[in-house]
Order: structure tokens, then sequence, then C-alpha cells
């Protein structure tokens, strides 16, 4: 890998499809990736996996900074997505965002992100599975 390359993806189920392509990420409890021949790019990914497209996933860099995504599906068409980092292991966690997806990959039924930080919240009714 080059010094200055971008990985190729950023799930780690994405690399495992590339040996396993019938693997999908409800088939997985947890992987890890560790990304190395590049010191702008040497990072380590460790993604749980819940199931019904819920996961937690956790990044750390060649510099110690640390990044945690948590997906939550909590009905048919809605997701929730939160996100946080530090610097390194001994600085405070900070939230980035907090975001709802409805019809979060539906393009055609009109997809729509809300920002808890901006203060947006969903005001139609959710579908329930």
């Amino acid at each position: 890998m080059k010094k200055d390359s971008i990985p190729q993806y950023d799930q780690t189920v994405d690399f495992i499809r590339d040996f396993y392509p019938d693997v999908t990420a409800d088939a997985l409890e947890y992987s890890i990736l560790n990304i190395q021949g590049s010191v702008e790019s040497d990072k380590s990914i460790k993604t749980t996996y819940f199931g019904n497209e819920s996961d937690l996933i956790y990044s750390i860099d060649h510099t110690g900074w640390e990044l945690i995504i948590q997906s939550i599906r909590v009905a048919e068409n809605c997701i929730v997505i939160t996100r946080m980092e530090r610097e390194n292991a001994t600085s405070d966690w900070t939230n980035i965002s907090f975001t709802t997806g409805l019809n979060y990959d539906n393009k055609e039924a009109g997809e729509t992100w809300f920002s808890a930080k901006n203060g947006e919240y969903i005001k139609q009714h959710i579908i329930l599975d």
C-alpha cells in the first residue's frame, strides 16, 4: 500500500466479501480488520454485528485517534447512528453526531436524515417491523 493510499472500503464486511462473496453482515458476530503498510492509513477496525442492520464499529489509527460508530435499526424504515471520537486513550470522548435516517435505504420512498445536534426530530410515524 502506498504512503498516501486510501483503503478500498470502510466496512470490514466488504473486505470479507472480496474473498467470500456470499457472506452477509447478518452471518457475522464480529470482524477485525488491520490495514497496514501505509503510514497515513494504518488502522484497526473492529465491528460487532447485532443483526438486523445494527452494529458497533470501533476504529483506531496509527496516531491513537479513536472512533466509535453505533448503528441501530429501530424500525423497518428507520436507523439511528451515533458517532464519537477522541484524540487518544487519555482524551475525553466527543459526540460528533447523532442522526436518525427515515427511509434511509429507499430513495423512492423519500429518504430523510434528521440531526439531533441541529434540534431536528421525526414528525412522521415510524412503521414497525
